[in-house]
């Protein structure tokens, strides 16, 4: 599959148009989130400051299906909040500091 990089008339390649802000472009291997580096800095601020902002949700969960593999009931976790889903996935803290570790050494 080819994916065409087609700019929109504000220069951001639509495909890679971050999903939060909507103003910046994401990289192309982006694997939590469909985010721009500062909307990933973001996020990682909203779970650390246990305080959610537009578009991410912040939450605590029992259910082991709905978080990352090394979190637990007490971890902190990050979700993508703009979309209505039956099923909420959230990632902790590392998970995100791991991923923007990894764009920057990329």
């Amino acid at each position: 599959m080819t994916v065409l990089y087609v700019r929109e008339p504000d220069g951001i390649r639509r495909f890679l148009r971050c999903h939060l802000c909507t103003k910046a472009e994401r990289p192309p291997d982006a694997k939590l989130f469909w985010f721009c580096d500062t909307c990933m800095r973001r996020v990682l601020d909203a779970v650390q400051q246990r305080a959610p902002i537009p578009g991410i949700i912040v939450f605590r969960t029992y259910n082991v299906e709905c978080r990352c593999t090394h979190a637990d009931a007490d971890t902190v976790l990050a979700g993508e909040g703009q979309f209505h889903v039956d099923e909420v996935y959230g990632v902790c803290e590392r998970c995100i500091h791991d991923e923007i570790e990894r764009r920057r050494v990329a």
